[in-house]
């Protein structure tokens, strides 16, 4: 995995040359293949902690076709996706809250995770989100996602509290919300 990218400008692409891969922004052309990876993933990890009924209407809800043209659009967000030639594999999502940046989603398909991949992505959108005004971001995890806790606290993240998701219907338990005080780090 190369660990030298550049990002050009706020809203162009970033590039990973050495291994053929690209970190770039999403466009709206890209939500079909945002949706089937995200549709894998969250079958993958959520299963057999929400139940497959469970993972279906959450992830109708907060990963329609309208909400994530949204979340592509915003000019107050950051999203990206890490692509090779064939398909988009992995993805990122921030948004500004006052001076927080607000995790929104992080994931990488299933038979690319434990590859480095989603660290370099993290990287990415902090460099990113260095352009801005954030001095820290912060997201909520699933207390049950152990795997999805050991890789944001071996990023720096550190849990601070319990909270609930306040975006879609969750009777599950309160999420965790884990915080890394400072992007620049």
């Amino acid at each position: 995995m190369a660990k030298n990218h550049d990002i050009l400008n706020d809203r162009q692409e970033i590039r990973l040359n050495e291994d053929g891969l690209q970190i770039r922004y999403a466009t709206v052309n890209d939500i079909a293949d945002i949706q089937n990876l995200l549709r894998i993933t969250w079958h993958h990890t959520y299963d057999n902690i929400l139940g497959p009924e469970k993972v279906i209407a959450i992830s109708k809800l907060w990963h329609s076709h309208e909400r994530l043209e949204n979340d592509i659009t915003n000019p107050d967000c950051h999203f990206l996706v890490m692509n090779d030639k064939t398909e988009i594999f992995a993805t990122v999502y921030v948004r500004y809250q006052g001076n927080d940046v607000i995790l929104g989603r992080m994931y990488v398909h299933p038979n690319r995770q434990g590859k480095g991949y989603g660290s370099e992505l993290m990287q990415a959108i902090i460099s990113a989100v260095q352009l801005r005004h954030g001095q820290r971001i912060s997201l909520t995890v699933e207390p049950r996602n152990q795997n999805s806790i050991r890789f944001y606290e071996k990023l720096g993240f550190k849990i601070i509290g319990t909270g609930s998701c306040s975006e879609v219907p969750y009777d599950g338990d309160p999420t965790l919300i884990m915080v890394r005080e400072s992007v620049s780090e």
